[in-house]
């Protein structure tokens, strides 16, 4: 009998959730805890409501861990040590986010270099030269070419080099 009322409120758990996100209204989701994915030098922005023109309450770094409370749509409302907000769900993740090693690069292509989707895939975007990205994977395919893999996408690491440190 007790496991038959414990599916019982499992469902009417279920449901609940399913009727707020019908009527559109924030509702409360399991604890899940998920990592900031921006760019290396970017941060995401903590807002008071689920929309971009909320007021902005704070800011999260790459791979800050965050608990996720509720969500609205595409919205996550988080809490990380004293900031809790909203955030987009885009730019959050299951998996922690890797980070550069090594330090910056700069793009040498003139007048561009292209991005691909994997190594020798279709071109998703082009950066300009003297675009500065960060390197988080290396490969060298069957030809012998080697590629870097960007927060953007792969690109042939000949078009890249290192920024040199000035200190």
């Amino acid at each position: 009998m007790l496991k038959l009322l414990k599916f019982i409120g499992s469902g009417l758990m279920i449901l609940l959730l399913l009727l707020g996100l019908m009527l559109g209204m924030p509702c409360k989701a399991e604890t899940v805890r998920l990592y900031v994915m921006v760019k290396v030098d970017s941060t995401l922005t903590v807002r008071a409501e689920p929309k971009t023109d909320g007021e902005v309450l704070g800011t999260l770094e790459r791979g800050n861990g965050v608990t996720v409370l509720a969500t609205d749509g595409e919205w996550r409302q988080i809490e990380r040590e004293s900031l809790t907000g909203w955030v987009h769900s885009d730019y959050l993740s299951e998996v922690y986010p890797p980070f550069p090693y090594g330090g910056a690069y700069t793009v040498t292509a003139e007048p561009s270099l292209n991005v691909r989707d994997n190594p020798k895939g279709a071109v998703v975007a082009r950066l300009k030269a003297g675009t500065t990205v960060y390197v988080f994977e290396r490969y060298t395919d069957e030809d012998g070419a080697a590629w870097s893999k960007l927060d953007e996408g792969w690109v042939m690491s000949q078009y890249i080099a290192e920024v040199e440190d000035d200190g």
